[in-house]
């Protein structure tokens, strides 16, 4: 079959039997290193995202809007007064599982006052922090604010929702915050690299939370409870 080769002009090709087939099987084996290269990297990828539970940024934005439909304008206002924030997508899942959970108890360690000001504005609710108030933002915000209220002082130690927004050693934060979480709420912290979180699975264990990971733009975070976390996220997702 390799003598029908012929070249455009319409004459034999000047290349071997041998040649060709040499040829022929290079293509093939190059064809087949192509395509195992592309599953490896599916399998891969699809391997990844395994280890992180999926949000739909659209869903969480459309349920934010059903919550509030102002929302957009409220965040607009308030970024004006800011340089780095974090994307609606954060500032939509925090809000979302407050409704979800019916969190009322909120607290929020950041650098920032940007995180706990957009949700106590959008969830109606009082939101504490950790000292980290700017005046300036806030007398500058004041008049497009509604329902903001950051207290700064709270002999509360039993949080519905503890959000941890900094580059602080996670482990550590979790063993400052993990006796002032109530049965039945959240932590949520922000770390690096998911295999921190491999190289303390055993220890998160030990200090009796049950885990899950988000990939939230570049953000990566952790959630963390004494019950099932899946169940308090995934039911704001149908």
């Amino acid at each position: 079959m390799i003598n029908y080769a012929q070249n455009v002009l319409g004459k034999e090709s000047s290349l071997s039997d041998k040649t060709r087939l040499i040829l022929l099987i290079t293509g093939i084996i190059a064809l087949v290193i192509a395509i195992v290269g592309v599953v490896v990297t599916l399998l891969i990828r699809k391997k990844m995202l395994k280890k992180y539970l999926i949000l739909d940024e659209l869903n969480e934005i459309k349920k934010l809007k059903y919550i509030n439909p102002n929302y957009g304008m409220v965040l607009d206002g308030i970024k004006k007064e800011y340089q780095n924030i974090d994307g609606d997508f954060f500032v939509a899942f925090l809000v979302n599982c407050v409704y979800l959970n019916k969190f009322n108890r909120i607290y929020v360690e950041d650098d920032s006052d940007y995180l706990a000001i957009s949700i106590s504005e959008l969830t109606q609710k009082p939101v504490y922090i950790n000292n980290n108030v700017k005046e300036s933002h806030f007398l500058t915000l004041k008049p497009i604010l509604q329902s903001t209220n950051l207290i700064t002082n709270s002999a509360i130690k039993d949080w519905d929702l503890l959000v941890i927004n900094n580059n602080n050693d996670f482990i550590n934060s979790i063993k400052q915050n993990k006796d002032f979480l109530n049965d039945n709420g959240m932590m949520v912290l922000v770390f690096n690299q998911i295999k921190e979180i491999k190289e303390q699975k055993l220890l998160i264990s030990e200090l009796g939370f049950r885990y899950e990971t988000l990939k939230i733009k570049n953000k990566n975070v952790i959630l963390l409870a004494k019950n099932s976390i899946k169940s308090m996220v995934e039911e704001s997702n149908n």
